[in-house]
């Protein structure tokens, strides 16, 4: 596994996100056992400090709500659709009836996380505005087995023809990060060698082959990621 991003700390058998707001301190634990894979475990424990961080911010400004709604359950698409308007063509979401004194109805609401991510705090809540996207058009939240990926790899670009559902395999399929020595996606020049090691992930696992030369390797990786990732596929 990666080095560990401030914030997170692991505990042997699990990793623990935690983050202060105010005087306090909040954390969650996220168990191997529950994971395919350690870093399965430490994308979530990314993503839910990222969300709590936003959501710190919002609590540190002091703002006071003109409407004192006390939302402790599951949010619904009655409720978002009171207080938020969503824009299929641009993918902004905007606000129809402002929570906090300072904001004005009709302002854009949102904000950027380190990720790209755009992040709306509704009720004191942090939510994803791709998820809220599904949710305002859907009336629902995907299952949990499903990921709503973004088609042009930009995690802001929240307009609805730019979301489609995915499972774990095919969201991490249609990314173009890279950790290789090469600069190319997938392809790694083996240490004291010549040699480059193509691989192409698939649920998980890589299917790998080793090669004389990045040429080669790179049509072989073009070729196999087309066939196993379809209309996921992303070559960096």
């Amino acid at each position: 596994m990666r080095d560990l991003p401030k914030g997170i700390v692991n505990r042997g058998n699990s990793i623990r996100a935690r983050i202060s707001v105010g005087a306090k301190q909040i954390s969650k634990d996220f168990n191997f056992k529950n994971y395919t894979s350690k870093e399965a475990a430490l994308e979530d424990a990314e993503s839910w400090l990222e969300e709590n961080r936003v959501l710190a911010c919002t609590l540190a400004t002091g703002k006071t709500s003109k409407y004192k709604t006390k939302f402790a359950g599951e949010l619904t698409q009655e409720l978002l659709k009171e207080y938020l308007l969503y824009c299929q063509v641009t993918g902004i979401f905007t606000w129809k009836k402002s929570e906090a004194v300072a904001v004005k109805e009709g302002a854009i609401t949102g904000c950027k996380d380190s990720k790209g991510y755009i992040i709306i705090t509704l009720h004191g809540k942090p939510y994803k505005a791709h998820r809220l996207a599904f949710l305002y058009m859907e009336g629902r939240l995907p299952d949990k087995a499903y990921f709503i990926d973004h088609i042009d790899g930009n995690p802001a670009n929240n307009s609805w023809s730019n979301l489609r559902l995915a499972t774990r395999s095919e969201n991490a399929s249609n990314t173009a990060k890279t950790n290789s020595n090469t600069g190319v996606k997938g392809i790694h020049k083996l240490a004291g060698t010549d040699k480059y090691r193509a691989s192409v992930m698939l649920n998980s696992r890589a299917i790998s082959r080793t090669f004389n030369s990045l040429e080669e390797a790179s049509i072989w990786v073009k070729e196999v990621r087309e066939l196993v990732h379809g209309e996921f596929t992303n070559h960096g």
